[in-house]
């Protein structure tokens, strides 16, 4: 189950199943706009996620802040391992026609 068909389509849950697609990638804030057009006017959404402790913020050598999903979060990463249960399932019934 993703993110958004757990919350809806909300800018959260895009944010969220942005960010569980690339686990252990971190991004720029710019960087998931070009990803998630319809998110550009709402970093309310990522804060709010980071507060949560469902996104973390990380400190470049640059000292710039990128964001990646927070995979040691309990919930979050329930939410990935069904993820990938029910993808690990599709591709195999997939490969059995």
């Amino acid at each position: 189950m993703t993110f958004v068909e757990l919350f809806g389509h909300s800018a959260q849950a895009k944010l969220l199943d942005f960010l569980a697609d690339h686990v252990g990638s971190t991004y720029s804030w710019q960087e998931i706009t070009k990803h998630i057009v319809q998110i550009k006017q709402n970093r309310k959404a990522l804060e709010k996620l980071v507060g949560i402790g469902f996104i973390r913020k990380v400190r470049t050598t640059e000292d710039k802040i990128r964001y990646m999903i927070n995979d040691r979060n309990t919930l979050v990463r329930a939410i990935l391992h069904d993820d990938f249960e029910e993808g690990k399932k599709a591709a195999e019934k997939e490969a059995k026609k």
